[in-house]
């Protein structure tokens, strides 16, 4: 039988093998019949649960752990009696990564935010008061997310407090670890826990929320201050967060110019109205960054710091300036605004005129990042161009300048935007104020005549104004439209491809490896090309760069998963996951490093669909480590040739004619714990691959689910 899927195990059995990793909890359960439960802040889906046997409030090898399914739920099959722990997965309504570490004590049937308050001290009676829920109120066994028949929630109050309190825990928590550059879920979980502990310890005896659903700012100031106060004396934070604290000032500063922002958003939460405003707004809150991006920008510029901790004026100016950037929408949900980089969920509406009907968003050129807008002149008018119709610009005073990266086939050609409102054209217009030069460049243009009375909701792009246009056509591309000014913060502390591009060595050696970018991978045009069979020195070259700085805990590790999928209308597919990878940085270097007991596994299925197999990887990736080097120049190598052609032996007693393959194959690629971004900041979309670990019967079982950040591409089997 001929199998007809078979690589990249590579792109990620490197990432994923080289990098590979050890084994995922167990089924070994306590005692007693089944019990089941919900994972909530809206339903998390393929979260990890695990029964903490020795209430310790720690995950631990050896301690059982199930998934949840899509839907939140979970279930031990041969019994829990102990505390709950949930982590990962994502929300089913929002589609966001879940945040931290939810607890609840023994006997719970729901673990939720408010959960986690309880296992922390609280009664229930405490967080009732502290929340202004009914009397009776029993937050360990009432699900906040139920529904009615026509989808309305049973209890709306309840969801909407358990959202505020997961808010407040989570911005704390990406605020406190991002001033200390810590990434990754093992220092995440400890501060949220933190946080929620010493949140638990303010509200035992003073209100959050009154009866009217006011959110308490100077409650929210409290449980900011006594939490960083915490953290700083907890042995369980990393000494990066803590120096950091004291840089700024110290836990009262921070916590002075943080709460106004963070108490603004959960009450955004607590107004909402409906099930959709709930599950819309959010996703919005959730998303934003910038109380982290604001705070973290205010002790690089010097603003804030140890000196100037009890200014009272600044701490203010500073707090209204954060309030003001949190209360901005994060999510675009109907029509995308600026900035634009072409690869969010959300575009903006082109229109090409006068010549340039043709324009479009496309794949951009070689060392582009990823889509951009391509204004293709073909002949017309000598003012042919694009019009990209967004959600109002947010001009004001001291922010009229926007900037892009823009391809131009040719240099000393003029190259003008305007901006637009109604149907008006020209209110205001500017030519670049950087000589255009052949290939990718950042321009800028200062629209110095806009006025802040009207609604800006287009942009016109003029390439090569004055000419008409050979009819072969001209491609002008444009990319990274941002609008600069005092509250735009550019994000920090990542890890990112230089270029965002990868490249791919038949033979092992840096000078034979061809260069792809994240455009070429992510065409379902074009993709890349990878020589089959592939020998065993086959290798990823990686320049791996990083903007910012950030640091590990010393336990962290990661997991990474792939699938790959037939395109021609087969059945055939690998689904591929490593687990606990160890992760290291020291300086440049990031060190990537196999347990000597892990957990590596490829399935595979037939094109037939009829064919299933598994095989183990541990045997060949058992004490591997990898290094990665972000120093200037540096060229990092992860080995997979080998790995593959171990993999193909594993799998010739099911698949044959493996060596025969050829053509085109999607790919979805998951690493999470890394804090990998694209080069200019933009994050990688959620996604989530869920891998059966055996084959019985004909039938796949023991799913395990890898959630984190991702893509989806194409790949090319040729001679």
């Amino acid at each position: 039988m001929q199998f007809k899927v078979r690589h990249i195990s590579a792109a990620v059995t490197s990432v994923l093998i080289a990098a590979c990793g050890g084994g995922g909890g167990g089924d070994n359960a306590t005692r007693g019949t089944p019990t089941s439960g919900k994972a909530v802040d809206g339903y998390l889906s393929f979260a990890r649960v695990v029964c903490d046997l020795n209430n310790n409030g720690s995950a631990e090898d050896g301690e059982p752990a199930t998934y949840t399914d899509i839907k939140g739920n979970f279930v031990f099959a041969t019994g829990c009696k102990q505390g709950l722990i949930a982590s990962g997965g994502t929300s089913l309504d929002t589609g966001l990564e879940f945040v931290g570490q939810l607890r609840a004590p023994a006997g719970a049937t729901v673990v939720t935010p408010l959960t986690t308050l309880v296992a922390s001290g609280m009664t229930h009676a405490q967080v009732a008061t502290a929340l202004a829920l009914p009397t009776g109120t029993n937050v360990l066994t009432t699900d906040p997310a139920a529904t009615d028949s026509q989808g309305a929630l049973l209890d709306a109050s309840l969801m909407k407090k358990t959202l505020v309190m997961q808010q407040l825990l989570q911005k704390s928590t990406e605020l406190f670890t991002g001033l200390g550059g810590v990434t990754g879920s093992v220092a995440i979980n400890t501060v949220y826990l933190e946080s929620a502990a010493a949140f638990a310890s303010t509200l035992k005896t003073t209100a959050l929320i009154d009866n009217s659903g006011v959110v308490s700012g100077s409650m929210v100031h409290t449980m900011l201050s006594t939490a960083l106060t915490r953290l700083a004396n907890s042995n369980a934070v990393s000494q990066d967060v803590k120096t950091k604290f004291n840089d700024a000032g110290g836990a009262e500063a921070i916590a002075a110019i943080s709460a106004p922002a963070l108490t603004s958003q959960a009450q955004v939460l607590a107004n909402a109205s409906t099930t959709d405003d709930i599950t819309a707004k959010t996703k919005d809150r959730q998303s934003s960054t910038a109380i982290t991006d604001n705070v973290i920008d205010a002790i690089a510029s010097g603003e804030l710091n140890e000196t100037n901790s009890t200014n009272t004026a600044l701490l203010q100016s500073l707090s209204e300036r954060i309030k003001t950037a949190a209360d901005q929408p994060a999510q675009k949900t109907t029509v995308a605004s600026l900035p634009v980089y072409f690869d969010e969920t959300v575009l903006p509406v082109i229109s090409g005129f006068d010549g340039a009907e043709g324009s479009s968003i496309t794949a951009g050129p070689t060392n582009g990042y990823g889509k951009a807008l391509n204004v293709l002149r073909k002949g017309g008018q000598n003012y042919a161009g694009a019009i990209m119709t967004v959600s109002p610009i947010a001009f004001t005073e001291s922010r009229k300048t926007i900037t892009a990266r823009v391809y131009s086939p040719k240099a000393g050609v003029p190259i003008k935007i305007k901006a637009e409102y109604a149907s008006q054209r020209g209110t205001a217009e500017a030519a670049a104020t950087t000589a255009v030069v052949q290939g990718w460049q950042t321009l800028t243009w200062v629209l110095s005549d806009v006025d802040l009375s009207k609604a800006y909701t287009g942009l016109v792009f003029l390439p090569d104004i004055g000419t008409v246009s050979p009819t072969s056509g001209d491609s002008y591309y444009f990319d990274n439209i941002e609008l600069l000014g005092d509250s735009v913060v550019v994000p920090t502390n990542y890890l990112y491809l230089d270029s965002d591009s990868i490249g791919f060595s038949a033979n092992g050696t840096t000078g034979s490896a061809v260069s792809y970018s994240m455009a070429d991978f992510q065409s379902n045009t074009g993709g890349i090309n990878i020589k089959w069979p592939m020998a065993d020195a086959g290798a990823i070259k990686l320049k791996l760069k990083i903007n910012g700085s950030f640091s590990f805990d010393p336990s962290q590790t990661l997991s990474a998963a792939v699938r790959i999928e037939e395109t021609g209308g087969g059945k055939g597919e690998i689904r591929a996951y490593t687990d606990k990878v160890a992760i290291s940085k020291s300086g440049d270097s990031i060190t990537l490093s196999v347990p000597n007991l892990p957990q590596a596994l490829i399935y595979s299925v037939s094109s037939t669909g009829q064919t299933k197999a598994v095989v183990d990887f541990a045997s060949k990736v058992r004490g591997i480590t990898n290094t990665l080097s972000t120093s200037s120049g540096a060229i990092s190598t992860v080995m997979f040739g080998e790995v593959v052609n171990y993999a193909i032996t594993g799998l010739s007693n099911q698949f044959n004619n493996m060596s025969a393959m050829r053509g085109k194959y999607k790919v979805t690629i998951v690493v999470n714990e890394l804090p990998l971004r694209k080069a200019d900041g933009s994050p990688f979309d959620s996604l989530t691959i869920e891998v059966p670990t055996t084959v019985s019967g004909g039938q796949a079982g023991n799913i395990v689910p890898v959630t984190g950040k991702g893509l989806v591409g194409y790949i090319n089997l040729v001679d």
